[in-house]
């Protein structure tokens, strides 16, 4: 899991610093980089900062054909772009498989999580069903890409708006905005991502770690998780095995952070949706 560059000394630096619990920035070992949330004007349309790390998630919709299997419940496609602006280069030597990989988790965070009411963007049950669509593209790159990711796309898709619909008979038709407006997707919870970065065989562990420090991880350990410390994704990057002890301590520290984000990513939407009234409001008067 680690990178193939990594230069003796800067390796030896950063082990050393984690040894006496400090980090190339000054954080704490389970303190967290400030995120950023800025909402653009389109809908779904936002960019989350994670340190320097930076990631826009654009939202979109089509109505499509339900799945055969789920004829009721609409579809959900989440995909990362843009990976080459990492600049590290993992054992596996192609980075479309890491982008391939990081696509997957996220899918599986949020849509297997159930944190989106699939069955609200159900227009025609077996014929019709709203498909939303999550790019997310890496505008910046100073490690933990996954969370800022995972946090960019529950961003895009509560602060989205699909168009209102009419069902008559079997007849669909779809309002355009300035007849009605349209509607936001049903969240449920927002399962939030949480990286641990391991070191030393698990002796040493970090979160939110910088490019630098995941130069020189041997493993890296993602939980998804909500505020209610429900499970959404646990899964384990590299040949490094913790203990269940590790793994408890872990799922508890996570649920604290999780908490605090929550917390910041709904006091931002609710700023948000008061900025939009504000100026709806303001158009309005005049």
């Amino acid at each position: 899991m680690a990178s193939k560059v990594i230069g003796k000394c800067e390796k030896n630096f950063i082990i050393r610093c984690l040894r006496d619990r400090q980090r190339l920035d000054h954080r704490l070992p389970f303190v967290t980089r400030e995120i950023k949330i800025e909402f653009r004007e389109e809908y779904g349309s936002v960019v989350v900062s994670l340190g320097l790390t930076k990631v826009l998630a654009q939202t979109s919709c089509k109505i499509v054909k339900p799945k055969e299997t789920r004829p009721n419940e609409g579809r959900l496609r989440l995909q990362l772009k843009n990976s080459h602006t990492m600049m590290f280069n993992f054992e596996t030597g192609r980075q479309t498989q890491w982008t391939t990989l990081m696509s997957r988790h996220l899918l599986q965070n949020i849509r297997d999580s159930g944190c989106v009411d699939m069955e609200s963007l159900c227009i025609l049950a077996y014929e019709n069903v709203w498909e939303i669509s999550v790019n997310l593209h890496v505008l910046d790159y100073d490690g933990n890409i996954l969370d800022c990711a995972n946090l960019a796309a529950l961003c895009a898709l509560a602060h989205f708006r699909y168009p209102a619909v009419t069902v008559t008979g079997t007849d669909v038709h779809v309002h355009p905005i300035n007849e009605r407006n349209p509607q936001p997707i049903r969240i449920l919870h927002y399962p939030i991502m949480i990286s641990f970065a391991l070191f030393e065989n698990g002796e040493y562990m970090l979160i939110d770690a910088c490019e630098g420090e995941e130069k020189v991880m041997e493993g890296l350990f993602a939980i998804g998780m909500n505020q209610h410390k429900e499970l959404s994704t646990l899964a384990m990057f590299g040949e490094i095995c913790l203990t269940r002890d590790q793994i408890e301590n872990c799922i508890s520290l996570a649920h604290h952070l999780v908490r605090d984000i929550t917390k910041e990513m709904r006091d931002t939407l609710e700023k948000n949706r008061e900025e939009q009234l504000q100026m709806i409001q303001t158009i309005n008067h005049r």
